[in-house]
């Protein structure tokens, strides 16, 4: 993903574009690597992949997200939960055997929620 300096007020626009373009690979490569990462995502996200496809759209069509009623978190709770099923669904298309490579361009420009999920998710220890 590229963060561009006239997207900074649309937060994680860089990290959205980096996993829908992940997503599109999964969904257009192989049928093996599309049914490893459907089975991890739906082991690892469950339910929480509702909140994740409402950020990442493509996901629908690698995981069925169930239909339920929004979750009505804000502030401080929603940013938490947002990094900790981030980090989830980084785990779960992650694996020692099948390294993620974020590749982030033009940093300078991330808005402070974007750098905040960086730092979660190089900072996750699982």
């Amino acid at each position: 993903g590229k963060f561009d300096h006239f997207r900074q007020m649309e937060p994680l626009s860089a990290i959205i574009t980096a996993f829908t373009e992940f997503c599109d690979e999964i969904i257009t490569g192989d049928a093996e690597r599309f049914h490893q990462t459907k089975i991890s995502i739906q082991q690892k996200l469950g339910i929480a992949s509702v909140f994740l496809a409402n950020i990442i759209p493509n996901l629908n069509q690698i995981v069925q997200v169930p239909d339920t009623e929004p979750v009505d978190v804000g502030g401080m709770e929603a940013q938490h939960m947002l990094k900790y099923i981030f980090q989830l669904f980084v785990r779960a298309i992650s694996k020692p055997s099948q390294t993620l490579v974020l590749f982030l361009d033009d940093l300078q420009w991330a808005d402070p929620l974007s750098l905040d999920l960086i730092e979660s998710l190089v900072t996750d220890t699982e």
